[in-house]
């Protein structure tokens, strides 16, 4: 028989296990925009650049073999995105652009990462992955759309 101190000590156990813990999110890309609308660096493209990559590397992976026709647009997508934060980067530091796509490319990685906790945590929560994705989606398409 479980006895009242181990029912006790688990009940704490689960309630701290419970607790919200600060999850790894991103500000939300329009939000990034308008806060940093003044300024003219370069960086805040070459972030969201990079942001766009790792959102749509994200999806491409839950779309995965499910639909091959999104999937290649998505490939498509993130190479446009990583080819522009690469120039960016390498026209800010001077780095040749091999050199800089190493660096942008593990920065965009990191980003992934952040995206897959959250489209975890959403699958966790609503059954569904995209709902974590939607906004920023929604944002790098109509960065691709003004750009044709």
């Amino acid at each position: 028989m479980i006895s009242k101190l181990k029912i006790n000590r688990l009940f704490i156990l689960l309630l701290l296990v419970s607790l919200p813990i600060f999850s790894k999110c991103f500000i939300s890309l329009e939000d990034y925009v308008k806060e940093n609308a003044g300024d003219k660096s370069g960086a805040i493209e070459a972030y969201i650049a990079k942001r766009c990559s790792a959102v749509y590397t994200t999806s491409a992976r839950v779309v995965g073999n499910n639909n091959k026709e999104i999937f290649n647009q998505h490939v498509i997508q993130i190479t446009n995105f990583m080819s522009v934060a690469t120039l960016i980067g390498s026209e800010m530091t001077g780095l040749p652009a091999e050199v800089q796509m190493l660096t942008t490319q593990k920065e965009m990685l990191a980003m992934v990462k952040v995206y897959e906790e959250m489209i975890d945590e959403s699958y966790a929560k609503t059954g569904m992955y995209f709902p974590a994705l939607e906004e920023d989606l929604k944002i790098c398409k109509g960065i691709l759309d003004s750009e044709e």
